[in-house]
């Protein structure tokens, strides 16, 4: 096992653990690297610690901790992160410690994963017609033992008193009811934001220019409106919703980023007569002219804490399409910014809100308040301060509990 690294100093007032921190992995890791350099931007000693393989690229202003681990079958693995993390950085002698994972020993837990049981009934349910079969299979994995029981110690300290439980969302809020039994008022929300400088609305020039540039990529009319779908996860994020969505629209083309596996939608495309408005951009790097270029973002997700997607795409003036079962629908005003779809209504309403939206007046009306959102990471830092509280803050109330 080689030697973990390190670039940290003496004093640490915030320890940031997560189980990733490549942003080419998702937006979870890049919510975490976010919110950790707008904390050192304000004059704090930030530390992230992550496991050394999923370390990515150094961070500007924070100290990263790369732990070196064993190779341990997964339940074993996740065991030893879940504990050497905490370890190393109450050893570097961090002022505050907050788990952004299935991590232990934090003084607040503020998974970007949401809750592991929720997660994964939703991805046993898409797509599945078996569901329970699929979730009683998944469920019966050694690795999903291992992190239902880390998860449920987080939980447990948080009850105790502990620790301070901080959710994404209201909709994590309640998944932290159903699944775990934390009362509302043991739970603070502290949501996802958007970089205001990377992601923002663009003039109406450059809008225009952007628009023609991405259909160009993408090889749709000129003339098309361009939903835009971004997630790695195709079924999680419920691209088969978005086929169906835009099929009985022929002016609208479909673009879809994101690293997953294509060739199982091809018989629905065919079903759905998307040939020639659909297209698939593979993984991109920098989705920011995609925000720019398209008429509106359609996220039907099956299960997001607080998707990283909504958000910048709003901070870049572009309407969102969007299930309720994502987090970040909160930020949503129905018929301002976008529209949110509830379960129940799914999948007839994406269909007619992209039908909606096959309307240049409405995209510019919606832009407009889309424009509006601002949420910079300074501001999800200072409330995250605020929740998370200090070790000592912890121990006084955990021996008063």
């Amino acid at each position: 096992m080689g030697p973990d690294v390190c670039q940290c100093g003496a004093v640490i007032d915030v320890a940031l653990l997560a189980e990733g921190l490549d942003p080419r992995r998702g937006g979870a890791e890049r919510a975490v690297r976010a919110v950790a350099a707008a904390l050192a931007r304000n004059g704090l000693a930030v530390a992230v610690y992550a496991p050394q393989r999923r370390l990515g690229p150094p961070l500007a202003g924070v100290r990263a901790v790369g732990v070196s681990l064993p190779r341990l079958p997964r339940p074993l693995w996740a065991a030893a992160l879940a504990r050497r993390l905490r370890r190393r950085a109450r050893a570097d002698g961090a002022a505050r410690v907050v788990a952004c994972g299935k991590l232990l020993g934090a003084d607040a837990f503020w998974p970007h994963g949401g809750v592991h049981a929720a997660a994964r009934e939703a991805a046993a349910q898409a797509g599945r017609r078996r569901a329970a079969l699929a979730r009683l299979g998944r469920r019966l994995r050694a690795s999903e033992f291992a992190y239902d029981a880390i998860e449920a110690r987080c939980f447990a300290a948080c009850r105790r008193g502990q620790a301070q439980a901080i959710a994404l969302s209201e909709r994590v809020r309640r998944d932290m009811q159903r699944w775990h039994g934390l009362a509302p008022e043991e739970i603070r929300v502290v949501r996802n934001g958007a970089d205001p400088e990377r992601f923002a609305p663009p003039t109406r020039a450059a809008r225009g220019e952007a628009r023609r540039a991405l259909a160009r990529r993408a090889g749709a009319r000129g003339d098309a409106t361009l939903a835009l779908f971004v997630g790695h996860s195709f079924r999680l994020k419920g691209l088969d919703l978005a086929l169906r969505a835009v099929a009985p629209h022929p002016g609208v083309h479909l673009v879809v980023a994101g690293g997953d596996d294509p060739r199982p939608y091809a018989p629905l495309a065919r079903e759905c007569s998307l040939e020639g408005r659909l297209s698939f951009l593979g993984p991109v790097r920098d989705v920011a002219p995609l925000y720019r270029g398209a008429s509106f973002l359609l996220h039907p997700s099956r299960y997001d804490p607080c998707s990283l997607v909504v958000t910048e795409a709003l901070a870049s003036g572009l309407p969102v399409v969007a299930s309720a079962r994502d987090g970040a629908s909160e930020h949503l005003r129905q018929g301002r910014n976008g529209y949110v779809v509830r379960a129940d209504e799914e999948p007839q309403a994406f269909a007619d809100f992209v039908g909606l939206l096959d309307d240049p007046a409405l995209q510019r009306l919606l832009a407009e308040g889309a424009a509006a959102f601002r949420r910079p990471w300074s501001e999800v830092g200072r409330e995250l301060l605020a929740a998370a509280g200090s070790g000592a803050d912890r121990a006084e109330r955990g021996a008063g509990a």
